[in-house]
């Protein structure tokens, strides 16, 4: 890891951190969500990369979802649910998309984007925000000293 990433911090890290981490703590709800995007912000090291990163990743993790419930059978999601523990793929969007015919889709954009978007991508900002250093002058400083010295010389 080069010096610039461990001070900005890593966007495609915390993209595929925030994927694992919604993926494996959704099924706490609303808080796993925001410790997700909390996790992601704090990989990414500043409010708008941790933004950046808990929107790909919570859109990604709602896209997958979504293909794993229209193409899987009803068994192999009963088989990943049970493997995983995690009910977002029973409980949430397999029920809206069964039956979108006779429910709106505002339930469907609430379930995939709201919750799955935008709360961690909140949680990623704040994390973020936290560990937005920028960039560390002290060692700068010493070569900049250096350099003067030999001009003035």
């Amino acid at each position: 890891m080069s010096r610039e990433d461990k001070v900005y911090g890593n966007i495609p890290e915390a993209i595929i951190a925030g994927i694992i981490l919604i993926a494996l703590l959704n099924h706490m709800d609303l808080v796993g969500l925001i410790l997700a995007g909390f996790a992601v912000g704090l990989i990414a090291r500043g409010a708008m990369r941790g933004l950046l990163s808990g929107l790909l990743a919570g859109v990604i993790i709602s896209l997958l979802s979504m293909i794993f419930v229209l193409f899987l059978p009803d068994y192999g999601i009963t088989m990943i649910n049970a493997y995983l523990g995690n009910n977002i793929l029973t409980a949430n969007i397999t029920g809206t998309l069964r039956f979108l015919g006779s429910q709106p889709s505002n339930s469907l954009i609430r379930q995939l984007i709201v919750d799955g978007t935008v709360i961690p991508a909140m949680g990623s900002f704040i994390g973020g925000a936290i560990l937005s250093q920028g960039y560390d002058y002290s060692e700068g400083a010493e070569e900049i000293d250096e350099d003067l010295q030999k001009s003035a010389e």
